[in-house]
């Protein structure tokens, strides 16, 4: 998928900087459908993990080490509050036959 406002080829010297840096899996080979990569077992956090304090602070100073990156093209703002109004609406569009899960 390419993300709003960059293109796949944006995109993809991203992902190689991020690779040489040992951010994201490396990767081993790129083509015109997609890419060879390092598999890395990982999972995600679930919710009480991520309610731990500790946790919490880990993966917010993380965020902020990767935000502040430098990057070979300029970052391109309001890109993050459009994705939220799209799945917002998405999420507001769905709707249960069991009337208790529609009351949520």
């Amino acid at each position: 998928a390419i993300h709003q406002g960059y293109n796949s080829t944006e995109m993809e010297g991203l992902n190689l900087l991020l690779s040489e840096q040992g951010r994201i899996p490396k990767i081993y080979a790129v083509f015109p459908e997609g890419r060879f990569e390092e598999y890395q077992k990982r999972r995600y956090l679930r919710s009480p993990e991520l309610r731990k304090v500790e946790i919490a602070n880990y993966v917010a100073d993380y965020l902020a080490k990767y935000h502040s990156l430098e990057m070979p093209f300029a970052k391109v703002g309001g890109k993050l509050e459009e994705m939220l109004d799209h799945y917002h609406g998405m999420a507001l569009s769905v709707s249960f036959q069991d009337e208790a899960k529609q009351a949520l």
